[in-house]
């Protein structure tokens, strides 16, 4: 592809019409209407009471994208990635279509006055995105479903690394745990394990489904409750994807909590995304910048770097054990208690070691 084709900077330009129809065609019902088999656009139109023509258009504008397929009979089906957009999909991504589509717009139409200002959407309206949440039950929902769908594929891959803290009996505290996807699968794996899921009251619903589907209600439980006051104690402590919503400050906080919380010989374990030293435009480095954009204009987090972290470890009485990398280019940070605890210390430069002397 010739790197000046302007074709290609308008698909990246459109890339918003994009996420506007697949989040459409979950909204409307549309995936979950043909996951028991094809239909026509008449069927389909009077199913889901919608305009016939306008229904057409979104899905032809479907399978140019690969996610319905045209059928010789003239009716409408799903491909294998239409699939993981529907509700039953056991690593469906429905919900984060939604999430992206819905939730999320708003914030990233500040992007600009992000970057002018430094200051996410929830600081410049004095919100809170968590507390948000439990206000709105549908978006709680939706939140949480989004986020397991995203866990869902990482989660065989945090099982298999981190199997060696693992081993034996003990209990696993989960911290922010969401609806308890990746504590139902190490309790799985593990079964002379208990687990606690931590997390704000507006995911106790679905972390308990999550339980008794997996049988586990005898061995895992929910407690509600806030990462900045307190943390239960364990003997593995999980942080899935919660530091790289937080600012520097508050991850501290965070994690204190957790060193508080960890008995003797405990271990921390810690999955995120590590921003490498030096960006290209390989796929994963695309992915990594988009989340940190994400996280400035939401609630004011960011993705950061080994260094970055190593430096937050250390100011909050921490160390990095070992890191390894994880599917999907996240990573595990196995934290303990540091020998030193450095009292008071500056944190990890924000800017990128390959840009500090420009």
């Amino acid at each position: 592809m010739d790197a000046t084709d302007p074709q290609h900077l308008l698909d990246l330009i459109h890339g918003c019409w994009t996420t506007q129809a697949l989040c459409a065609a979950v909204e409307l019902g549309v995936v979950d209407a043909l996951v028991p088999g094809p239909l026509d656009a008449r069927a389909l139109a009077d199913l889901l009471d919608t305009d016939k023509d306008g229904l057409v258009r979104l899905l032809q504008a479907l399978v140019s994208l690969g996610i319905c397929a045209l059928e010789r009979n003239a009716t409408f089906g799903l491909t294998d990635t239409g699939r993981l957009l529907s509700n039953d999909h056991p690593a469906s991504l429905g919900a984060w279509a939604l999430l992206v589509g819905r939730q999320l717009w708003v914030p990233w139409h500040g992007l600009a006055e992000s970057v002018r200002t430094g200051l996410g959407h929830h600081a410049r309206t004095g919100t809170d995105r968590f507390e948000v949440l439990g206000t709105v039950p549908s978006d709680a929902v939706t939140f949480h479903s989004a986020m397991a769908g995203l866990t869902s594929m990482v989660v065989s891959s945090v099982a298999e690394v981190a199997a060696d803290w693992l081993t034996g009996p003990g209990c696993i505290v989960d911290v922010g745990a969401g609806q308890g996807l990746l504590l139902a699968t190490l309790l799985k794996r593990n079964p002379r394990r208990v687990g606690v899921a931590f997390d704000q009251a507006h995911a106790r619903e679905g972390a308990q489904r999550t339980f008794k589907h997996a049988g586990l209600e005898e061995r895992a439980a929910f407690i509600s409750g806030s990462f900045f006051d307190s943390v239960p104690a364990g003997d593995v402590l999980l942080l899935k994807s919660v530091l790289h919503d937080w600012d520097d400050a508050r991850c501290k906080t965070i994690l204190e909590r957790c060193a508080t919380a960890m008995k003797m010989g405990a271990v921390l374990l810690v999955v995120e995304r590590v921003l490498p030293n030096v960006l290209n435009d390989a796929l994963d480095d695309r992915r990594i910048c988009r989340s940190d954009l994400n996280m400035l204009v939401g609630p004011g987090g960011r993705e950061r770097t080994q260094a970055e972290f190593a430096s937050l470890f250390q100011c909050s009485g921490l160390e990095t054990s070992a890191i390894q990398s994880l599917a999907g280019g996240f990573s595990l940070l196995v934290v303990k208690a540091g020998r030193i605890r450095t009292p008071t210390c500056e944190f990890a430069s924000a800017t990128p070691s390959y840009l500090a002397a420009t």
